[in-house]
């Protein structure tokens, strides 16, 4: 800080706030198959992309409607898979849920209609 002399005045410093909001992410998840068989091996991969630069780290959690199924851990492409054999007959509506970090916010994928999992 800059105390003055005769010719100026002191420097006062000014305080600037800023404040930083965690980035936005939007998150997708596909099947390695449309329709299977029971006890037929199936992958959900999901794919978080942030809003702004950077990636998000973390756990995203697979939901058969409601129930969680499994869960993976982001890797360096915003991306985990996780892998069952144990669906139920009948269709089933996977979603992602990316559980958010500390730069990023949770987001969850939607299920498009008729990309609902088969199992027969």
């Amino acid at each position: 800080m800059y105390s003055g002399n005769n010719l100026y005045n002191p420097n006062i410093w000014t305080v600037v706030k800023q404040t930083v909001n965690k980035a936005n992410t939007t998150t997708t998840v596909v099947s390695s198959q449309n329709l299977s068989t029971f006890g037929q091996s199936v992958t959900f991969t999901a794919t978080v992309k942030p809003s702004t630069s950077g990636t998000p780290t973390g756990t995203i959690n697979f939901r058969d409607g409601s129930a969680i199924i499994g869960a993976g851990t982001s890797n360096s492409s915003g991306q985990a898979s996780f892998t069952t054999w144990t669906l139920t007959v009948g269709n089933h509506s996977i979603t992602a849920v990316y559980k958010g970090d500390s730069n990023y916010k949770t987001s969850t994928s939607s299920v498009p209609r008729g990309s609902e999992l088969s199992t027969q």
